[in-house]
């Protein structure tokens, strides 16, 4: 199951017992959320990292791209609260706006 790079440890490899994710070493974090093959991680001081496949832009890099290690979302300001859906991530900013990113493929939307 860590074949997107989900489990945020920078390899690709399953894990049988838990691991340290040393990327937040020395960082609070608050919140983690998990997709279909991806994870979001948001920090004390309103940063939120996702690591996995990003194959419909669930990363928030603006390319679709899988990562085997945490990689920080550029947000134009502090975030409070992530929710993690299927292929989607939504943020709550310290001021209030909502921002969302990734998809859901074609296959798996439900009908109007």
């Amino acid at each position: 199951w860590g074949v997107h790079g989900q489990l945020c440890h920078g390899s690709i490899d399953d894990e049988f017992s838990p691991k340290l994710v040393t990327k937040f070493q020395g960082r609070k974090v608050l919140n983690i959320g998990c997709g279909a093959c991806h994870s979001v991680v948001l920090t004390q001081n309103g940063e939120v990292w996702a690591s996995g496949a990003g194959v419909f832009g669930q990363l928030g890099s603006g390319a679709r791209h899988k990562a085997s290690v945490p990689r920080r979302v550029t947000l134009p300001e502090p975030v409070r609260s992530i929710a993690v859906g299927y292929f989607h991530n939504l943020a709550l900013t310290q001021s209030g706006a909502v921002y969302v990113w990734g998809g859901s493929p074609q296959q798996v939307r439900a009908a109007d």
